[in-house]
């Protein structure tokens, strides 16, 4: 059911930087970002509306704006860019952010806020895009006889998760604050050359080699965050899933002018 005041979940957002410039082309800017979600819906028992109850009726399931709820975000990102000559360009940022909240991204896709208590215990924290610091860093080189060379590298410091256990009910539950546990950190580099090849007036192409993930790190993606463990005899806590290892693409481009 949906309920007849359904309202759509949209988002505030103000932004507000300055920029600088330091020398030909190059420049320095810092802005700050806040982001508020606001109205968010979710589907609830239906004994649960106006007010969530334990025990409250679970006849058929309510599409409702959920009071309560809650998503932010908030950051300082630090830019830097410079084209001082034509054939080099550098574009490097550094983020410190929070993101906070008790729904996250999947909001309709779970259980979050079905049956009262379960469904509602620890499900405020860190959201799972929280990072606390990001650095990027993008460039190119044009290099002589028409070689190209493009780097792009990231950090971010760890992600957050936080351990789940079977509810009584059904689906899971946070049985510590959302986000209270720290992952691991994450980085990488990519690197692609090219060299490009004139033929008469109007036809150029251009050979492009890729390296991903140069420093070919196991990096951790995922891991388990059930309290029983996971699947192939895994602990909580355990990874679960790693970053592909570095591997190689070529291609070719053709450019008529």
């Amino acid at each position: 059911m949906i309920s007849a005041d359904l309202e759509p979940t949209y988002a505030d957002q103000w932004s507000v930087g300055v920029e600088r410039e330091l020398t030909r082309r190059t420049s320095i800017g810092l802005t700050y970002i806040t982001k508020e979600t606001l109205d968010i819906f979710e589907d609830t028992c239906n004994g649960n509306l106006p007010a969530p109850a334990a025990g409250a009726d679970c006849d058929f399931y309510v599409m409702a704006n959920l009071p309560g709820l809650v998503r932010d975000y908030s950051g300082f990102v630090l830019d830097f860019e410079s084209r001082f000559t034509d054939w080099f360009h550098v574009l490097a940022s550094y983020t410190n952010s929070e993101s906070e909240g008790n729904v996250g991204y999947t909001q309709n896709a779970g259980v979050d806020f079905d049956i009262y208590p379960d469904h509602f215990e620890n499900t405020y924290g860190y959201l799972s895009d929280h990072r606390r610091h990001r650095v990027k860093v993008n460039g190119f080189v044009d290099l002589p006889l028409d070689f190209g060379l493009a780097v792009e590298g990231f950090w971010s410091s760890a992600g957050v998760y936080a351990p789940t256990v079977a509810s009584e009910t059904y689906g899971r539950i946070f049985t510590e604050r959302r986000g209270s546990r720290e992952a691991n950190d994450r980085y990488g580099m990519d690197v692609q050359v090219s060299k490009g090849f004139i033929f008469g007036r109007d036809l150029r192409f251009e050979l492009i080699g890729a390296v991903f993930n140069v420093f070919n790190d196991e990096q951790v993606t995922t891991v388990c965050t059930r309290v029983e463990g996971c699947a192939g005899g895994l602990d909580l806590d355990a990874a679960t899933a790693y970053v592909q290892p570095r591997r190689f693409e070529a291609g070719i481009r053709f450019e008529f002018q």
